[in-house]
């Protein structure tokens, strides 16, 4: 889903100078090569079949499937082949891949300075997330996920860890705000260019002496024996005061608890993770409340916004469905062992998510052992379900060509869409860009650039404002 559509239909500019040292952001692609776009939006495994590669004419019946790439934000991607080690694609040949929600990470570079940007849950643009597939022409192998292994070890045997921890984000995005609003002279609701502090899509604005609450619902097997749950909140203010809001959490909205005060000043966003109690959570009902309580205190004007909450809760694991899990650092080796998991197609550790690699398994019955690691750190695991694998349902082919700054000086940035007939003309934007190569037009070297293509280019395929 579009949120924000640029209103400018025609940008041209002459190109003074350009230094060669700059970096342009499209470093990743290999001009010789050939590139497959494809999106995203959500998180979890997603396949790729040689018949979709067919669709999208992908020359499956000419390259070695061990030389695709795969590219994500101008990084490759650890993916997994079945069928690949005879050195060909064959029809039942199938490509997995993490794939992603989209986020706020290049919303960054619109911040100034770029420590306004709130967090990076939730892009400005678009929820689709975008990647490139390819395959080197220089004999390079592409990057793999590995299947960890624990050697000599029977899996089920392991001591075995009761718990891991559920993650439970709610964000709040029913509004944007442009940020700070600034006066010059008798003219008011002045906004920079630029994202400043305050600008995001948060909440609806919570005015002094009032609260709202909002119910994280979906947790589920809370195992009361491990660590207690916590809750981390972010408000954003949306006026110059000193704001204060009081937090409380409950079961229900008849039954809740302060837990904390957050001060913060103006515009600025603030976070704070909270200890809770499991008799803040409903567990039967499987939610918990959180309302936020603008105070304002010393002030006649105190509006805050919420931007989001996230829950971390010990979980028994169970079943097939897919879930993400966080498994703490254990000093040896272990095993998370899930019930009824019959139907599980494979368990990937995330927590680098461009190095996505598999994880040891073993099955007893409907039980599922998963092999852990030990001094291995903080993971994060998703296991998957045979139904949850995703189908890609947008692939085709790009053409990437290097745009040439040292022998072109004019350039027109515009959209397919105004390159129809009108005015008398087959295509306006190749009529203006004609007549700016032209003597009376200023002898220019005019290129035409499309929107769409720079933003594959230099944005890694996502409507961005810094393409």
């Amino acid at each position: 889903m579009i949120r924000i559509i640029s209103s400018i239909a025609l940008l041209f500019m002459p190109l003074l100078s350009m230094g060669q040292g700059i970096l342009n952001g499209d470093q990743w692609i290999n001009y010789d090569q050939q590139y497959w776009k494809l999106k995203t939006v959500r998180d979890g495994l997603y396949r790729i079949t040689v018949g979709d590669l067919q669709k999208a004419g992908f020359p499956v019946s000419t390259i070695n499937p061990r030389a695709i790439q795969l590219f994500y934000k101008g990084r490759e991607q650890a993916i997994r082949i079945d069928g690949e080690a005879d050195g060909r694609l064959d029809s039942n040949d199938v490509i997995y891949f993490y794939g992603r929600r989209n986020d706020g990470e290049q919303d960054a570079e619109l911040y100034r300075p770029i420590e306004a940007q709130p967090h990076q849950y939730y892009n400005i643009y678009t929820d689709s997330a975008a990647f490139f597939l390819t395959y080197a022409l220089n004999g390079q192998f592409g990057k793999r996920m590995q299947r960890l292994t624990l050697e000599g070890v029977n899996i089920p045997s392991l001591s075995s860890i009761d718990y891991a921890q559920a993650e439970q984000l709610r964000l709040e995005t029913e509004a944007f705000y442009a940020g700070i609003s600034y006066t010059l002279s008798s003219i008011t609701n002045i906004f920079m260019s630029w994202m400043d502090y305050g600008a995001a899509f948060v909440g609806t604005q919570i005015r002094r002496g009032q609260g709202r609450d909002h119910t994280l619902s979906g947790i589920t097997a809370v195992n009361t024996s491990g660590p207690k749950p916590t809750l981390e909140v972010m408000l954003v203010g949306r006026n110059r005061v000193r704001h204060t809001a009081e937090i409380y959490v409950g079961p229900n909205t008849s039954n809740l608890r302060l837990i904390g005060t957050m001060e913060y000043d103006n515009h600025d966003a603030v976070k704070e993770t909270y200890a809770l109690e499991f008799s803040d959570l409903d567990l039967s009902a499987g939610q918990t409340v959180v309302r936020v309580f603008s105070r304002g205190i010393g002030v006649s004007q105190d509006l805050n916004c919420p931007a989001y909450f996230i829950l971390d809760y010990p979980k028994q694991f169970t079943g097939s469905a897919q879930e993400v899990m966080q498994v703490p650092n254990n000093s040896t080796q272990s095993r998370l062992s899930i019930n009824n998991a019959q139907d599980v197609f494979d368990v990937l550790d995330i927590t680098s998510a461009d190095n996505t690699q598999l994880l040891p398994t073993a099955r007893t019955g409907t039980t599922l052992h998963i092999g852990l690691g030990a001094n291995r750190g903080d993971r994060r695991l998703l296991k998957v379900g045979v139904s949850d694998v995703e189908t890609v349902s947008f692939l085709e082919k790009v053409d990437f060509e290097p745009i040439d700054f040292t022998n072109n000086n004019f350039f027109i940035i515009t959209n397919k869409m105004l390159q129809v007939e009108a005015g008398g003309y087959q295509d306006p934007v190749e009529a203006y860009r004609a007549y700016r190569s032209s003597e009376k037009g200023g002898s220019y070297k005019a290129v035409l650039l499309e929107i769409g293509d720079l933003y594959n280019q230099y944005s890694y395929g996502d409507p961005n404002a810094m393409a």
